[in-house]
């Protein structure tokens, strides 16, 4: 307390499973900038104890992922004026999102909290912050029934007026050129715009976020994911078993030769010794003519 600015009237607090995933929330991003202390609660019953407690030495807890949240006097007063002019350039996107969302939102607004990330859901004043609700889900003798009606059924969306992607949606949503991309890319949007503000989806959602991001990613790629999967293999692998098979012919012939008839074996060892001996008999008759010859001369 002693390092909160001096307009800040309220102890900031925000919640997460870690440090690391406290310290990563978008839900942080201008508060930092602006130079706000939050309280990190990193406990299961932290963020229980601080809700039961309302405040500390006559200064207020304040959630910065309720739907109530405020800066400072000063600064939210500034922001408040801000964002006036950008209300109403953005209320065609606001009013478009809400539409194509249904019961998944309470309602669609631009963000004072935000910085860099382009989306957040807040929750209702009332009801269980991300943190809270998976803790609450966790429990293994929850009532289903109970939990439903005491968690909000939506959110609160809010949108980052100055990152690129708001601003194309707006484009898409005011040209009226593809409704269709504009809300794809709005649930996109919301879905990882939930996962990011610390909730879990339904899994009702799992498949149809899966097929939105499969088919973002093979736009992105050139690509089409609806298109049939067709079986390819590489050609040199056919080329290769077809040359280990002549391989496999040629071995099965060079071991058939080897192993020929042995009478032919036979045969061909009879021919030779027929050589030798013929050879050798007409060498002993040139040596007994030239014996002869001798004789004779003397």
């Amino acid at each position: 307390m002693e390092r909160m600015k001096e307009d800040q009237d309220q102890i900031y607090y925000h919640s997460g499973a870690d440090l690391e995933s406290v310290k990563d929330s978008p839900f942080l991003e201008k508060l930092i900038k602006k130079g706000y202390e939050v309280l990190y609660l990193t406990q299961a019953i932290d963020e229980h104890m601080i809700t039961q407690l309302l405040d500390y030495e006559g200064t207020k807890f304040m959630s910065i992922s309720k739907d109530n949240f405020k800066f400072g006097e000063k600064d939210q007063k500034e922001e408040k004026e801000k964002n006036k002019a950008l209300k109403k350039m953005y209320k065609p996107l606001t009013k478009f999102l809400k539409k194509k969302l249904g019961d998944k939102v309470s309602k669609v607004r631009l963000s004072n909290r935000l910085s860099d990330t382009v989306c957040v859901l807040a929750s209702d004043q009332y009801g269980y912050s991300a943190r809270m609700e998976i803790i609450m889900r966790a429990q293994a003798f929850a009532d289903p029934d109970s939990f439903g009606y005491m968690t909000p059924k939506s959110k609160i969306m809010e949108l980052n007026a100055h990152h690129p992607i708001t601003k194309e949606m707006l484009r898409l949503v005011e040209s009226g050129e593809d409704d269709e991309r504009a809300a794809e890319l709005g649930h996109l949007v919301y879905d990882t715009a939930l996962v990011a503000s610390g909730y879990v989806m339904r899994d009702s959602d799992y498949k149809s976020y899966a097929d939105r991001m499969y088919k973002w990613i093979g736009e992105s790629v050139g690509v089409d994911p609806s298109a049939p999967i067709v079986e390819e293999y590489p050609e040199e692998e056919k080329a290769d078993s077809e040359e280990e098979k002549s391989d496999g012919d040629a071995n099965l012939k060079e071991a058939s030769s080897s192993s020929a008839d042995p009478a032919s074996e036979d045969h061909s060892e009879d021919s030779s010794e027929d050589h030798d001996e013929l050879l050798y008999r007409s060498r002993t008759r040139v040596e007994d003519e030239v014996f002869m010859a001798t004789v004779s001369v003397f």
